[in-house]
């Protein structure tokens, strides 16, 4: 596959992002400065790595290089086959690490064989002769290789005999607790996607394809889009009801969201419903990318389609008055 680039303006530059599947398509650099790692949310966490990698290339006019996995290691490691959920697949990682500033990342295909290599072979026969190590800029708990031994230590040492420097970021913290990709999972199918969306400093979201639905929202005055979500082994957070932006085609929306098995009307399918506030339009066949802001309460079933109603009715007035501070109409 050939690099792909993507545009974006961010904090007063022009990036021209390069997209590599394999490591044999980069270019040799020697004053490459690298990251490696799963990255699945690309949290805060995530993002204090990324900005001090690309602060520091620039400042030094090297290249700042991103190293990743696809398919997501546990996918591939995981003996007890557990579907792995993951909050960024990988069109979504590329969509916000195309803001970052990065010159390059490059998505390693992750097999048995490369789980059972040693870390200094991955680096020293891997990034060192095909990339280029002038530094490592890791996370302070970063870990990989063939039992897990790639840790801080080893860099170090790796750093001394192949001459490159490493830089060790410390942990993000708030409230007392440190970020990470497993407590967002937990968060998120808690429901609480309130919390999860500050600890990943980006509004948790699902993209999906509108599709042919019943029509049940429309008969009762609340049209609903149905939804099929995109994007392989995607975690969707527990069901309810939810406040959410919607973009559609650039613009955003203001709505609420239904995930789950719609009792009343003796649903069989989860599934995912999206009401958009004093929208008129067909959206069949469009692709949405749906923001989750803040969960309303427990999907439940009622005693009579009026009662339904009513609660709609109720759901639609909290959601516009949380929603309103980030939409102006």
């Amino acid at each position: 596959m050939r690099d792909t680039h993507w545009k974006s303006y961010k904090n007063g530059f022009l990036s021209n992002m390069k997209v590599y599947r394999t490591i044999d398509e980069i270019s040799f650099r020697e004053d490459s400065i690298l990251t490696l790692g799963t990255f699945d949310g690309i949290h805060l966490g995530h993002q204090k790595i990324i900005e001090n990698l690309v602060y520091e290339a620039r400042q030094k006019k090297a290249r700042s290089v991103l190293v990743t996995f696809y398919p997501h290691p546990q996918t591939v490691v995981n003996s007890r086959r557990e579907r792995i959920e993951l909050l960024t697949p990988l069109n979504e990682k590329v969509e916000i690490l195309e803001n970052t500033g990065l010159d390059v990342v490059i998505f390693i295909p992750f097999t048995r064989e490369l789980a059972n290599t040693e870390p200094e072979v991955f680096i020293e026969d891997l990034l060192l002769k095909h990339v280029g190590i002038r530094k490592f800029v890791i996370g302070y708990n970063h870990a990989f290789g063939r039992g897990r031994r790639g840790e801080e230590k080893l860099f170090q040492e790796l750093g001394k005999r192949l001459d490159f420097s490493v830089e060790v970021i410390s942990p993000v913290m708030m409230d007392g607790e440190s970020i990470s990709s497993t407590r967002i999972r937990t968060l998120l199918k808690e429901g609480n996607v309130r919390r999860a969306n500050r600890l990943l400093g980006w509004n948790y979201s699902l993209y999906g394809l509108v599709k042919k639905g019943e029509k049940l929202g429309e008969k009762i005055g609340f049209p609903t889009a149905n939804v099929d979500v995109l994007g392989e082994n995607k975690l969707v957070p527990r069901d309810g009801v939810y406040a959410v932006i919607v973009k559609i085609e650039g613009e955003k929306l203001t709505g609420m969201a239904n995930l789950g098995f719609k009792p009343t009307v003796q649903g069989k399918r989860r599934g995912l419903e999206v009401h958009i506030h004093e929208f008129e339009g067909d959206l069949y066949g469009k692709r949405l990318k749906i923001m989750f802001i803040q969960r309303l309460r427990d999907e439940k079933q009622f005693d009579s389609m009026d009662a339904l109603v009513t609660q709609i009715e109720l759901d639609q007035q909290k959601s516009m008055e949380l929603l309103s501070k980030y939409i102006r109409r």
